[in-house]
Parts: structure tokens; C-alpha cells; sequence
């Protein structure tokens, strides 16, 4: 006989949204539970217990687990709307930068980096000889108009 478990979402901070990152991550781990015979216990969401049939309770926890996910995906794609809008105001007020650059232009292992490379190093060894990432790399290349010669 198999035995069956339980996947707890618990805490006050703590919701649906919590479990992945958005409606296909949180379908497969649900998925992944299921297939494994536990069920999922969501305490935030309303219980179905009061519910005799057990299909009908399992088709009601899921419809509401989809609305669930549904509103959470929603939700963190108005947050992500409302961050870039935040951050185009404040570049247009000068007010954003960015992050840091790495690295600046004469910083020696970036100066040695363009020089593997313009002796004819692909940009996986350069990487793979300096310790850059290779996409940074790249990215400092293209630049500062590194070309071999």
C-alpha cells in the first residue's frame, strides 16, 4: 500500500505564489506532488473539507488552486509593468544608472582579456583564460569596439 503525504504552503507571508514562478512552474510542482501521491494543502485557500464527494472536492480545490495561480501571475506581471515604468521616469529624470560596471576600461585583467583576444584567442578561451564571463566579455568587447587585427 502506498503511502500517502501531505505538501504543506504555510505561513502568514507565505502563498500559492511562494511555490514557483509563475502558472506553468507552479502546474508542474503540483503536478510533481500529485504524482507522488501526496496532496497539496494550501491554508491560505478555502477548505474543501466539508465536501463528501471526494472528486467533487479534488475538481473544486483545483478550480480554485487555477484561480489562484491565475491571480498571481497577473499580479507579478503588474509588478514588473510598474517597476519598468519606474525605472523610464527616473532615467528620464536622470535619477537612474544602473547597476555598476564591473569593470572599468583600464582595469588590468579586462586590458589583458582584449589582448588574448586580439592575438587571435576566440572569446571562450579569452574567458576561460582571465576568469570573464564569456557573455560579459563579449559585452565589454563590443563596448569599447575591441576588433582583432
Amino acid at each position: 500500500m502506498a503511502k500517502i503525504g501531505y505538501a504543506r504552503v504555510s505561513s502568514k507571508e507565505q502563498h500559492l505564489d511562494r511555490l514557483g514562478r509563475n502558472n506553468q512552474d507552479l502546474t508542474k510542482i503540483m503536478n510533481t506532488i500529485q504524482n507522488k501521491g501526496a496532496t497539496l494543502d494550501v491554508l491560505n485557500l478555502p477548505s474543501m473539507t466539508g465536501i463528501a464527494d471526494p472528486n467533487l472536492r479534488q475538481l473544486m480545490t483545483n478550480l480554485i488552486i487555477e484561480l489562484y495561480k491565475y491571480q498571481a501571475e497577473s499580479e507579478r506581471k503588474r509588478i514588473i509593468e510598474r517597476q519598468q515604468q519606474g525605472i523610464a521616469l527616473a532615467k528620464q529624470q536622470g535619477k537612474y544608472h544602473g547597476r555598476k560596471p564591473k569593470y572599468a576600461k583600464d582595469d588590468p585583467r579586462l586590458q589583458h582579456a582584449f589582448k588574448l583576444y586580439r592575438a587571435g584567442m576566440s572569446d571562450i578561451d579569452v574567458s576561460r583564460n582571465t576568469g570573464i564571463k564569456r557573455t560579459t566579455f563579449i559585452r565589454y568587447r563590443v563596448k569599447y569596439g575591441i576588433k582583432r587585427k
